[in-house]
């Protein structure tokens, strides 16, 4: 009879002390904590700029090219914030100076679900793709 009470003892106490340790099995450690992964993670987006709308902080993008276009003929919206960064030919611009018909390329960082981009560099500018209107940014 005592090896049995020794061996719920046992029980209750390696359950007790599961349930006090943290997802990554130290007990009462934080080491570990912060995001996974999945939910941080790192993403390269190209197109063309369709429009840029400062007051929702949001570039509406077509395909980067029209080989592009035959692959993927949808829009998608990239989304910036303060922190983003726009550079082209060494020089760093705010998203805000994007013009339609500027080809990008972006780095992301989604983090819960939320994608925003940090850094855009601008492949081609529309200006010197033979568009009207050659005047400096």
């Amino acid at each position: 009879m005592a090896s049995l009470i020794r061996a719920i003892c046992i029980a209750f106490l390696a359950v007790s002390l599961g349930a006090c340790t943290s997802p990554n099995g130290l007990l009462g450690s934080d080491a570990g904590a912060g995001p996974t992964p999945a939910s941080n993670e790192r993403n390269r987006v190209t197109g063309t700029v369709l429009s840029v709308d400062s007051t929702r902080r949001v570039i509406e993008l077509g395909p980067a090219s029209d080989l592009a276009a035959l692959r993927e003929s949808r829009e998608r919206n990239l989304a910036y914030d303060a922190d983003t960064v726009v550079e082209y030919r060494g020089e760093r611009y705010r998203p805000e100076d994007l013009e339609p018909g500027d080809r990008i390329e972006a780095q992301t960082d989604t983090t819960d679900g939320t994608s925003v981009a940090r850094t855009i560099v601008v492949t081609q500018d529309v200006r010197d793709a033979g568009a009207v209107g050659s005047e400096e940014r």
